[in-house]
């Protein structure tokens, strides 16, 4: 259901101690999984967590230069 006045954003979340620390958008998903290779690597697995989801941008929200 995507039309031409809408893009996607890749969304990366870092979750720390239960706590969202740190939240990223990317054009590029490969660049947001590069982030989230980054963060998971310096992190504790028992108690940290990171994620990324593609989200889709409708036109009334984009700013006037990201159109």
């Amino acid at each position: 259901m995507r039309n031409s006045r809408s893009q996607k954003v890749w969304v990366t979340v870092r979750v720390w101690r239960g706590l969202v620390s740190d939240v990223r958008a990317y054009r590029d998903e490969g660049c947001a999984r590069r982030q989230e290779s980054s963060w998971r690597r310096r992190m504790n697995l028992d108690y940290d967590d990171t994620g990324v989801a593609g989200v889709l941008v409708r036109e009334g929200r984009l700013s006037p230069s990201q159109r």
